[in-house]
């Protein structure tokens, strides 16, 4: 086991975290008319917000993999959790956590 695996899952989390923001804002431009339509996905893959939170996923798993690959599951998982707090924190989407359209506002 090496001692990189736990800066790699570490950055693995933040790259995560940061492709939800991308993926979640770019989806959030759109019309909400276009919700679960095909159309919805060919705009977003226009959009060069949503394709490098696309990049960042993949460099995310990369990351992960690579974490793994040097060091014990056990270690490398429970770090990888530090996604949905980074995610929930990173400016100005800290709000997205509390709903589903992020505007602070719940329905119900």
């Amino acid at each position: 086991m090496s001692w990189i695996s736990y800066p790699l899952a570490v950055v693995s989390s933040g790259v995560n975290a940061t492709s939800n923001v991308l993926q979640r804002t770019a989806n959030r431009r759109e019309p909400e008319e276009l919700s679960m339509t095909p159309r919805l996905i060919l705009d977003l893959v226009r959009q060069p917000l949503w394709l490098a939170g696309f990049g960042s996923v993949i460099a995310s798993f990369l990351l992960l993999a690579a974490a793994l690959d040097l060091g014990r599951l056990a270690a490398v998982e429970p770090i990888i959790v530090l996604e949905l707090p980074l995610t929930c924190s990173q400016p100005p989407n800290s709000s997205m956590c509390t709903s589903e359209r992020g505007n602070g506002s719940r329905s119900g």
